[in-house]
């Protein structure tokens, strides 16, 4: 139960306001009405970390983010280390082009930032 209670929880965090304020409204009410069934149905309906990553970067194409992200995976896909100035580039681009997101008021990609700067701080900080 409590992994159910930290995943309602997330979800109120970065979904209450956004388009998806309904289905909250409603995960909220089965919620507490302790109808455990409905609640990991309803989870189930809002876009994961992964899949909001994609449609952001799909959203993305014909940008130069979008042609800096193409030549990382390139260069990982053939064993090739990309510099960490172009892999900051991409992730501070993809930062901002989440906040402009929200500033949309598409504010459930504010989700993204908290692993987007965690990320970089990685990419910082390496050994």
């Amino acid at each position: 139960m409590t992994s159910l209670i930290s995943q309602v929880s997330e979800v109120e965090k970065y979904f209450t306001g956004s388009k998806y304020n309904d289905l909250v409204n409603n995960l909220q009410e089965a919620f507490w009405g302790d109808d455990v069934r409905t609640v990991k149905i309803i989870l189930n309906k809002f876009p994961t970390k992964d899949e909001m990553f994609k449609e952001l970067i799909e959203n993305l194409k014909g940008k130069s983010v979008y042609k800096t992200l193409e030549k990382i995976v390139e260069n990982e896909t053939n064993d090739k280390a990309c510099t960490n100035v172009e892999l900051l580039k991409a992730l501070f681009s993809l930062g901002t082009h989440a906040v402009i997101e929200c500033q949309l008021g598409n504010i459930e990609y504010k989700m993204l930032l908290v692993s987007l700067y965690s990320k970089i701080g990685d990419v910082l900080f390496k050994e």
